[in-house]
């Protein structure tokens, strides 16, 4: 059995890269919006509209410790999160070395 705390507050994604040197690049955040019954996703805002800037900027802070911590190199990454705006908690719930499948040209359309 595994127990996990259950998490509450909004979701998203950060997606960035690192080359050779261990140079993060932070591409963008990403909003996930679920359904009214919180079972399903309803859609994915990019870049996000729903964090404070500060908030933005600990989550990217984060990205990069993690990324250097694990000396991860030459990839793509995103890193998930729970934010609670009720005690300004943020969580990570998910690494990843790799681009957001479902974003593929997300970025291109977005951005140019």
């Amino acid at each position: 059995m595994l127990a996990e705390e259950l998490l509450s507050g909004h979701q998203f994604t950060v997606d960035g890269y690192v080359d050779g040197n261990g140079e993060v690049t932070i591409l963008g955040m990403t909003d996930t919006i679920m359904d009214s019954n919180k079972v399903s996703y309803l859609r994915f805002d990019h870049p996000t509209n729903l964090l404070p800037s500060y908030v933005q900027q600990r989550a990217k802070d984060i990205c990069q410790r993690i990324v250097k911590g694990i000396d991860l190199r030459w990839s793509l990454f995103n890193i998930e999160f729970y934010y609670n705006q009720e005690n300004d908690d943020l969580k990570i719930i998910e690494i990843n070395p790799r681009h957001v499948g479902l974003f593929g040209d997300m970025y291109e359309l977005v951005h140019g």
